[in-house]
């Protein structure tokens, strides 16, 4: 029997949230402290604009990088968020970031590698409530309806007839939103904790490739130099 499972945590995805913001936030600050703080030694006409080394940026930055060191500061943060509300440690391990080409039918989710002894202890806190919570997201989450087809029964018997060590990470996300408080990705402070010492910038910064970056600066600046022999 395996020690540990596989589960998907709370998170609202990088589509139109504030992390995404966060992360564009750190480039276009960049962009600008470059553009006007960096260039000192630069002739006038060699000197780039903040819209130009934004684009190069934009070139030279592998974004899923960036994305994958974020989910992993979140998956940390969170199973400290919830090992706090619930009073021991739930030991929660980043596991993977899932994206989607698209954003039309589901955002982004992260993996969690969770203890098997965690998720019996979370099975028995709902079981002495008789699952009641349980029931609510199970009906909130897969109950078919239009747009939407559940590959998954809203009958809480089915699910609790079934044994725990073999529940999938969608299960046992389920059965972590019934047990925890009420969680909100984007409340002042969790994102706090998130950009504590820098996060945010440490996680765009590993994303350039600096010296690509360097390399179109400078293919930038002598196209400039040609225009004006020209």
């Amino acid at each position: 029997m395996c020690e540990k499972l596989l589960t998907t945590i709370p998170f609202g995805g990088f589509y139109e949230t504030c992390w995404s913001q966060a992360i564009d936030d750190e480039e276009a600050n960049y962009a600008e402290f470059f553009a006007n703080e960096m260039q000192e030694e630069i002739a006038d006409y060699l000197r780039l604009s903040e819209s130009e080394v934004a684009e190069i940026l934009f070139r030279a930055t592998d974004y899923k990088i960036a994305y994958n060191r974020f989910a992993k500061a979140y998956a940390d943060a969170y199973d400290k968020w919830i090992s706090d509300a619930l009073g021991w440690n739930v030991g929660l391990k980043f596991e993977s970031l899932d994206s989607p080409r698209e954003y039309n039918f589901y955002t982004d989710r992260i993996f969690c590698y969770i203890p098997l002894e965690s998720v019996k202890r979370l099975f028995d806190i709902s079981a002495k409530e008789d699952h009641k919570r349980l029931k609510e997201v199970i009906r909130e989450r897969f109950t078919s309806r239009d747009g939407f087809i559940s590959f998954y029964s809203n009958n809480l018997e089915e699910w609790v007839n079934k044994p725990i060590y073999q529940w999938d990470h969608n299960e046992i996300g389920t059965l972590l939103i019934a047990i925890a408080p009420p969680f909100d990705d984007a409340s002042w402070e969790f994102y706090e904790d998130m950009a504590y010492n820098g996060g945010f910038y440490q996680d765009w910064e590993a994303a350039v490739n600096w010296k690509e970056f360097e390399r179109l600066v400078e293919e930038r600046r002598q196209e400039k130099l040609s225009d004006c022999h020209v």
